[in-house]
């Protein structure tokens, strides 16, 4: 075989090939005779003994490439911009096709000689058609980069200014870099390298121009909606046209410049977001910034911060109202639920109930609502404000819908769980719920969804005790039938009709506000009740009598006959009574009359109050030479006045409230304290003072703040007791007494 001039038929043969793909040769074709007679001489070649033939053919291949290659190149040299990379994507388009094919007529070779070549000497010899693109990078690419860079960079920024592009040249170069990494261990390398990492680059540079001249001129929320523009363009871009292991590091360099390098002013517009309701930005904010570490720690600090002062300022202004501790509660309360659902319902809205806002409101509420340096009205601090508020909806005359009462309760069961002493909340509860029951102004599918939901909050401990009193209530009405038939052959006559209530002193709190003796008329009634207990419960049960909870309806006849029903505390009949029988009567009077204490004449001063002109609608008494006086002093003579109304049936207030009582609620907590500490003693037998008053604090905490240093004086109180002693050995520990 003549190799030279066999190597001579296959150049002509192979550049014909490139031409014609290249269309710079168009009235020519390769036969299929042709192309098999290139594939023979190339067998032939490769199956000749000469060793040394198959070296020169490939180094001929190769410099044949080369010079193809540096052909190519020469035509693009003189070219710019847009013009330039769809040339050079055009002719390396041509090139790939070329050498594919050529690499089918080397197909022996590339299957036998090259593999045979780099087992035995470890050569490095490449197939053809990752040498024919080894070629074009180091003889094409690596002289045209920068101008190809700057090209496509050119293109990319004319797409982001808004000039719209061809962006599938975008793709096109994509590939061309990928295809033209075959040196790399992974072609992708090679694309990151020499693209990837400059792209970054250039973004990084456009983008903090942009952000920086942009907020010279315009607001923060014109720039976090050009922020948030841009994101998604860039993030669509890199989709659709980039490799896929480029979103991610574009997306972080872009979150740098357009977020993290701005992040204090978007901060710093953060609480005027808030004070002005602007949600949308706010939906917006929370986009931008949940995308950087840390970036929602300060503005979460900052709501909570801000909840905090609008909620202590909101409970302020309604302490600083004067009037009665339930009515300042109520419109407070009411006020403060509805600013919790309003930002709970930002945070759902606009922050996708992260957790971190969460948690701000939770903190901010809890803040102010435990300030009892500043949230006191009266002696009502934190938890018996929401109860009075509870028991404002529980009576139904807040006129809520079910989703509406629903909405509430869920609220108060959040306001509930910011108490730090709980304890006052249930103490209070259950008086006013007593209170409730008592007066008949209980609404028992109200009481029971409150109860229900209040179960799922703290659990079964609290609430049994709730419960039992309904039982109670039950039980009794039960009883005031058989009293009725016991009436009926009764020594007495009594002449109106009476419900009692017996009530468990153990589950039921004690709600007697004032020391008092009512009017005889009620006597008969009480006397034959103990007289029907006895005989039917035994002697043994005692019953204590609670005549300031009592409740009547009175019939008022006019002096033209007409009847009407008077509802009142059993307290204020005997005040009328009183006041008819004598037409008029001293304050101080009718204070001994009733038997109630010179400490207590305040209760009944406010008992009195529903009943006179000037404070009533519907008055029935009146202070003499008073002029509409509403507040009555101890030497004021008090005289009854002709009902004027036409309503038949006339209901008035008690004048009375269930008043906070702090240290009465303080002094219970003693024993808690007491067992706490026991029971962690117990359990450990041995423990140092801090290890015992942190974990009696854990149990303490569920129903209020322990104070530490009622703490160790309740320690020093068990000492002596002999529940416990000091090690003798170390002051600091203490050892269980069984």
């Amino acid at each position: 075989m003549d190799y030279p001039q066999t190597w001579a038929q296959l150049k002509e043969g192979l550049t014909l090939l490139v031409r014609i793909i290249q269309k710079v040769v168009t009235d020519k074709k390769i036969t299929v005779v042709e192309y098999m007679d290139y594939y023979n001489k190339v067998f032939k070649v490769c199956t000749d003994s000469r060793d040394d033939l198959k070296d020169q053919l490939y180094k001929h291949l190769s410099e044949l490439l080369g010079e193809i290659v540096n052909q190519e190149e020469a035509a693009l040299k003189g070219k710019q911009d847009l013009a330039l990379l769809l040339d050079y994507l055009e002719r390396f388009g041509s090139y790939s096709a070329a050498t594919k094919i050529i690499r089918n007529i080397f197909r022996y070779m590339h299957n036998y000689w090259i593999p045979q070549k780099n087992k035995d000497q470890g050569s490095g010899v490449r197939d053809v058609f990752e040498m024919s693109l080894v070629i074009w990078r180091e003889k094409c690419f690596t002289q045209l980069e920068q101008k190809l860079k700057d090209a496509l960079f050119d293109l990319i920024t004319a797409e982001r200014d808004g000039k719209q592009q061809d962006k599938t040249i975008i793709s096109k170069m994509r590939d061309a870099y990928i295809a033209i990494g075959v040196l790399e261990t992974q072609p992708v390398l090679f694309y990151k390298t020499h693209f990837e990492e400059p792209f970054i680059t250039n973004t990084r540079n456009y983008y903090t121009k942009e952000s920086n001249e942009f907020l010279q001129g315009h607001s923060v929320s014109e720039y976090m909606k050009l922020a948030e523009t841009r994101l998604g363009q860039e993030e669509g871009l890199s989709k659709g046209y980039l490799h896929e292991n480029t979103t991610e590091p574009l997306v972080r360099a872009l979150e740098d410049v357009l977020i993290t390098q701005h992040n204090q002013q978007m901060q710093d517009e953060f609480p005027a977001m808030l004070t002005e309701d602007r949600n949308e930005d706010m939906r917006r904010f929370f986009a931008l910034l949940s995308r950087i570490p840390n970036g929602l720690t300060f503005s979460s600090e900052t709501m909570e911060a801000y909840l905090a002062s609008i909620s202590l300022a909101l409970i302020c202004k309604h302490v600083e109202v004067k009037a009665p501790p339930p009515k300042v509660s109520v419109d407070l309360i009411g006020e403060l639920i509805v600013m919790h659902q309003k930002y709970t319902g930002v945070v759902a809205a606009c922050f996708q109930n992260n957790s971190l806002f969460l948690n701000a409101i939770d903190k901010g509420f809890r803040k102010s609502i435990n300030d009892e340096n500043k949230t006191k009205i009266g002696k009502a601090t934190g938890p018996e404000m929401i109860v009075y508020y509870c028991d404002h909806i529980l009576k139904g005359t807040a006129k809520l819908s079910e989703t509406e009462f629903d909405n509430q309760v869920d609220t108060i069961m959040k306001l509930f769980t910011y108490l730090d002493n709980k304890d006052l909340f249930y103490s209070m509860f259950q008086k006013l719920l007593a209170q409730r029951l008592l007066d008949k102004k209980s609404k028992e599918n109200l009481e029971r969804t409150f109860i229900a939901k209040l179960k799922d909050t703290v659990g079964d401990v609290e609430v049994n005790k709730l419960q039992v009193m309904f039982t109670d209530i039950k039980l009794s009405e039960e009883r005031s039938e058989a009293f009725k038939e016991f009436c009926k052959n009764y020594s007495t006559k009594i002449p109106y009709e009476t419900t009692v209530m017996v009530l468990n002193n153990y589950d039921w709190p004690t709600l007697s506000e004032m020391a008092v003796s009512l009017s005889p008329q009620f006597n008969v009634a009480t006397e034959a009740f103990t007289d029907y207990y006895k005989r039917n419960y035994g002697s043994n049960r005692v019953l204590k009598w609670q005549p300031s909870m009592a409740n009547c309806v009175v019939t008022h006849i006019d002096d033209k006959g007409q009847k009407r029903e008077l509802s009142m505390s059993a307290v204020q009949a005997s005040i009328m009574m009183l006041v008819y029988e004598n037409d008029k009567l001293k304050f101080d009077d009718i204070r001994t009359a009733l038997a109630v204490p010179d400490s207590e004449k305040a209760l009944l001063k406010f008992t009195i109050g529903p009943l006179l002109v000037g404070r009533s609608k519907t008055p029935l008494l009146d202070i003499v030479n008073g002029s509409g006086k509403k507040e009555i002093d101890d030497d004021d003579v008090i005289t009854w006045v002709p009902l004027r109304c036409k309503e038949r049936r006339i209901a008035f207030q008690k004048g009375t409230f269930v008043e906070a009582k702090p240290d009465e609620d303080i002094r219970a907590r003693l024993p808690l304290y007491d067992a706490a500490l026991v029971r962690v003693m117990k359990a450990r037998h041995t423990a140092t003072i801090q290890e015992l008053f942190g974990e009696a604090s854990t149990h303490l905490i569920k129903r209020f703040k322990p104070d530490q240093k009622v703490m160790r004086k309740r320690l020093e109180y068990l000492i002596d007791k002999g529940y416990m002693r000091y090690d003798p050995d170390d002051r600091k520990k203490l050892n269980y007494l069984a």
